[in-house]
């Protein structure tokens, strides 16, 4: 009867699993259409996501092991106890949980921690101890420049207005912690791959590597982009532009960028 009981629970237990993987994979997949891939990468590196999903898969493979112990002549009652507790355990999380993942998924936290992506991988390109992953860090604070225009690009075809300024918004906030730590950066650091920029010519490339402004070169490059979507459907986007470059502009002559 025990035995039964404990297959019941495995049941259960797999049950719970299967839901938390089949919703999971169909918000964020709704989500990252709209808001970028990005999205996939902060849930995937999140703490709470990974302890949960462990917490899921080891109480399944416990009770596994739980239900090939019993035997006749052996009962492990503080097993079966245990096992009950993580049971409850995963329940209890489950609603908790489920309002964590839409709160984590919201576009203010998504931009958040690319801008704070950018910021950490330039910081650690200061250090002389990190100057072998530099193309690393490179490929990040690009990366993240591309994952916060794709939100404003997305916002703007389907007219949400306020992801659209937001996401504008957070480019320039991003291009301003980099100039902050621009001075500290290697001379290595500015020459960049061509990778990073499609569609330019190898002349312009060579040019911002020489002048220093790669960084600065692939946010306008961006935003020029979210420029000529929003001439079309959305002036506001045109004005925020506008008022962001000029206060990028604004704040190089305060550092004395050349």
């Amino acid at each position: 009867h025990v035995s039964d009981a404990i297959s019941s629970y495995i049941e259960l237990l797999a049950a719970i699993l299967g839901i938390m993987i089949t919703v999971v994979a169909i918000v964020l997949q709704l989500a990252a259409q709209r808001y970028g891939t990005r999205l996939i990468d902060l849930f995937l590196t999140h703490t709470v996501n990974r302890l949960y999903f462990i917490l899921l898969v080891c109480s399944l493979l416990y009770a596994l092991f739980v239900i090939f112990a019993i035997k006749d002549t052996f009962f492990p009652f503080y097993a079966v106890q245990t096992l009950l507790g993580l049971t409850l355990l995963e329940i209890a999380l489950l609603a908790p949980y489920f309002l964590f993942v839409f709160k984590l998924i919201t576009p203010t936290n998504l931009l958040m921690a690319t801008q704070e992506k950018s910021k950490a991988s330039a910081t650690l390109a200061t250090n002389k101890q990190n100057y072998v992953n530099l193309k690393k860090y490179q490929a990040e604070v690009a990366l993240s420049l591309e994952q916060a225009a794709d939100p404003a690009l997305n916002a703007i075809t389907q007219g949400d207005r306020n992801l659209a300024l937001m996401a504008i918004d957070q480019i320039r906030e991003m291009v301003l912690d980099y100039l902050l730590l621009k001075k500290r950066l290697p001379k290595m650091w500015f020459i960049v791959s061509q990778e990073h920029f499609i569609g330019i010519t190898s002349e312009f490339h060579k040019e911002i590597c020489d002048t220093k402004q790669w960084v600065e070169a692939k946010a306008f490059i961006d935003m020029r982009l979210i420029f000529e979507k929003s001439i079309e459907s959305m002036p506001d986007g045109v004005n925020a532009i506008a008022y962001n470059t000029r206060i990028i502009g604004e704040a190089g002559i305060k550092i004395r960028d050349d």
